[in-house]
């Protein structure tokens, strides 16, 4: 990649916990789920937001809980809605599809397909992850996720692999894995995407952070701050 080839955006699709008003009923009770990590990824927004910034990136934010309607899930995943949402009428999930998912699909698949024009886009969904799922630890703490079969996306994350070294030097090295804790061509925001742009054009990658990283603000800056000076580093804006 040579400076000024590469058009960067963001998104963080789990952003959030939230829930709309007229959907609080159906969600009575359940605050210690939408609390936890299968709520929404705690940390990412602010990660996303540092990211965003220093690199003036564009970034695509989420609006409401994954428990509300899932982002990161393709239309006809049966993982789009959450056991709560799958209970209410056809009418009112047909609503949530037309309000909070194809809005927000649309609109980063639009701003990718004018980038593209002019360059590569290189597309940048962050995400955060339990340390503790199931009652098995993960000992990962960054996973960078892609499509091993697209050579661009699997040289990028080689490369931002070891920029991610150098950038938190002097600390304990973070942990980082490739395709970890989840496969990159599972279904997702950027497995769709790769369906519609040519790998010349569009480089897919999630970040996976462990949540106990970026639970504080110090977490917040410390991660943001290396993750953003190692993809510029990786991406060649020096």
């Amino acid at each position: 990649m040579t400076p000024g080839a590469v058009h960067l955006v963001v998104t963080c699709e789990h952003a959030t916990r939230r829930v709309p008003e007229r959907l609080r009923r159906a969600f009575r009770g359940q605050g210690a789920l939408l609390k936890s990590h299968r709520g929404w990824d705690p940390g990412a927004l602010a990660v996303s937001e540092r990211v965003a910034a220093a690199l003036s990136a564009p970034l695509f934010v989420g609006e409401v809980s994954r428990l509300v309607i899932e982002l990161n899930r393709s239309i006809d995943s049966p993982s789009l809605f959450s056991a709560t949402t799958a209970a209410l009428d056809d009418s009112t999930r047909a609503d949530l599809i037309a309000r909070y998912y194809t809005p927000w699909r649309v609109a980063v698949k639009d701003h990718i397909e004018r980038r593209a024009r002019e360059g590569a886009v290189l597309h940048l969904s962050v995400h955060s992850f339990t340390p503790v799922l199931e009652g098995r630890t993960r000992e990962l703490e960054i996973g960078l996720l892609f499509d091993p079969a697209r050579a661009g996306e699997k040289a990028f994350c080689d490369r931002w692999r070891r920029e991610l070294a150098r950038a938190d030097a002097g600390v304990d090295p973070w942990r980082v894995k490739m395709n970890q804790p989840y496969r990159g061509t599972s279904d997702g925001h950027t497995t769709a995407l790769r369906r519609v742009f040519p790998a010349d054009r569009y480089l897919g990658v999630e970040i996976e952070v462990r949540n106990d990283l970026i639970g504080s603000r110090p977490g917040q800056e410390r991660v943001g701050g290396a993750i953003a000076r190692s993809l510029r580093a990786a991406i060649g804006l020096g």
